[in-house]
């Protein structure tokens, strides 16, 4: 099987990241402007939006990988609604959304999709025992639920995404918090 192996790298986010990219000491992927940009299990950084601005100016554009794992971004999805608004891309993992990492964080990438929060779907794959691939199945279901469209189009943006050209994706919309007895549901 013919196989290509691309320059880049995740990196958790820092503060340094501008300066480091400048001194060519993280690498995007395929030396394009595509950056891909961790955030803690936990929270998202104060800084970040910042940040995020910062790496445009200077010619980038964040990718946030497996935003669907971040207990904060479940909490509150306006955080992410927020960055993509400003420019930065996301990147779901293919196993979230076939539910390798539970039903809530199952249900909370699909709520991504919907709303136009995610612009390509990973494989982060690990290794093949305990971190599979999970693509054919995640685009599958992607298939089922929203139609051979959306597959299409996060296959095309991935192309891009390689051939460092521009990726394109509808306008994103918030994702609106339940509410149950007038209390918010999360």
């Amino acid at each position: 099987m013919p196989l290509t192996v691309l320059p880049g790298q995740e990196t958790r986010i820092n503060g340094d990241m501008v300066e480091r990219l400048k001194k060519n000491e993280l690498v995007p992927l395929n030396n394009s402007k595509y950056v891909f940009v961790e955030f803690p299990s936990n929270h998202v950084p104060h800084y970040t939006s910042q940040l995020f601005f910062d790496m445009q100016v200077a010619g980038y554009k964040p990718v946030i990988v497996h935003p669907e794992r971040n207990s904060m971004i479940i909490q509150d999805p306006d955080k992410l609604y927020r960055l993509v608004k400003n420019g930065a891309l996301t990147q779901v993992t293919a196993a979230s959304i076939v539910g390798m990492f539970g039903k809530k964080i199952q249900k909370f990438s699909l709520d991504l999709l919907e709303h136009n929060l995610t612009h390509f779907i990973a494989s982060d794959a690990h290794n093949t025992n305990t971190r599979g691939f999970h693509m054919d199945k995640a685009y599958n279901q992607i298939k089922q639920i929203f139609g051979s469209g959306m597959v299409l189009d996060f296959m095309e943006n991935t192309e891009r995404l390689v051939n460092g050209q521009s990726v394109v994706g509808d306008q994103p919309v918030r994702i609106k918090q339940k509410k149950l007895f007038g209390l918010i549901k999360k």
